[in-house]
């Protein structure tokens, strides 16, 4: 089981600070700024235990602001050129 109280970035999310987003772990929170008005996507570096592919995801979040109709999300389990992958979008 993975619980992430974002205290630290032991889990290696991906940090960024660039011209379109800003995301960062800071005082128990995974922290994400949409930089450019569109939809962004967070890629996540957590590995995810393989348990015959059985697992449970449980993501508490909070809106602060931001542009209508579009969207930050969380990405995990890709891998360089498949399609398969899981994601969560606020």
């Amino acid at each position: 089981m993975i619980v992430d109280g974002f205290e630290n970035n032991s889990n290696n999310w991906n940090e960024v600070d660039n011209q379109y987003a800003y995301s960062k772990v800071s005082n128990g929170k995974l922290i994400f700024e949409n930089k450019f008005g569109g939809s962004y996507t967070l890629l996540s570096n957590v590995t995810i235990p393989s348990n015959n592919n059985r697992f449970f995801i449980s993501i508490n979040t909070k809106w602060v602001s931001g542009i209508d109709n579009n969207s930050i999300n969380l990405v995990w389990g890709a891998k360089g050129g498949e399609s398969t992958y899981y994601s969560f979008g606020i």
